[in-house]
């Protein structure tokens, strides 16, 4: 393992996305080359594409080369930015209980790839940002990935892109939110919103052109709570759509205004075992 960081970074520090750091490493282990497992605790990393891709605090591009931890046992942030590219075999944000992590994916051509799964809110509070034309590539997706994490993500902008070529959970066992909006897009295998007992999602597609787009099924309220709101013009698409699936949950689907649209392509169960709720207002569909 290759932890970077040491010290502490204070919550003030992340929110201002600040670029101070502190190296374990030298520079010249980090120019593109494929590494150990990372960790990034008690420093805010970059990886600027700004050519020739040495703007950042780390090269670009910036193969792990394993898994990468943003906020192991403490606070972490990563900035993916200008064309900057970062690649590993999987993704923790906010890794352990007490952890923090943040990850932030903004400007045309700035990726994160990951390989295999991609959480955030692992065991502890987790956040993702991608904006402004970021795109993050991942297996799975799980948001409030443990009993007691939080994870929140958020697409926003034009071209904004996550694609999950698996399955997506939002609360799988802890409590996750997804934020799609102003042409943002998510694309996944299937969809589950509040996943298992004791956790909660809720997901808010909202704006022309934001999309949730799922080539299987979506459960919204699988054995705990789900919500889902498509609103002022936002998209979802399913195959099949479940609303409250097993004993003691509960879906709840809104969908209001002019153009907002759920498409489903086959069964819609409002209300399996559990209890479902669907709103259709104000032009929605």
């Amino acid at each position: 393992m290759v932890r970077r960081g040491r010290g502490k970074l204070g919550n003030a520090c992340l929110a201002r996305a600040c670029l101070s750091m502190a190296l374990l490493l030298g520079s010249a282990a980090l120019a593109g080359n494929a590494l150990a497992q990372v960790v990034i605790d008690g420093a805010s990393e970059t990886v600027d594409g700004t050519p020739p891709g040495n703007a950042g605090t780390i090269n670009s591009p910036w193969n792990v080369g394993d898994s990468l931890r943003i906020g192991d046992t403490g606070i972490g942030q990563l900035i993916i930015r200008n064309g900057g590219e970062v690649i590993s075999s999987a993704g923790h944000i906010g890794y352990s209980s007490g952890s923090e992590g943040a990850v932030a994916v903004t400007g045309a051509n700035s990726v994160w790839r990951s390989s295999g799964s991609l959480y955030v809110g692992d065991s502890g509070n987790g956040t993702l940002l991608i904006g402004d034309g970021g795109a993050v590539h991942s297996l799975w997706g799980y948001i409030g990935n443990a009993a007691g994490s939080k994870g929140t993500v958020r697409v926003t902008g034009a071209n904004s892109t996550w694609d999950n070529s698996s399955g997506l959970y939002v609360g799988a066992n802890g409590d996750g939110t997804l934020l799609i909006e102003d042409g943002g897009a998510v694309h996944s295998g299937w969809g589950n919103i509040g996943n298992v007992a004791g956790s909660k999602g809720a997901v808010r597609v909202t704006g022309p052109n934001a999309i949730w787009r799922n080539s299987g099924d979506l459960v919204v309220g699988d054995r705990d709570h789900g919500t889902l709101l498509i609103e002022n013009g936002g998209m979802v698409s399913t195959t099949h759509g479940y609303l409250g699936q097993w004993d003691d949950s509960e879906g709840t689907v809104v969908v209001t205004g002019a153009n907002s649209t759920w498409e489903n392509g086959g069964y819609l169960h409002v209300g399996g075992i559990g209890r479902g709720t669907l709103t259709i207002a104000d032009g929605g569909m």
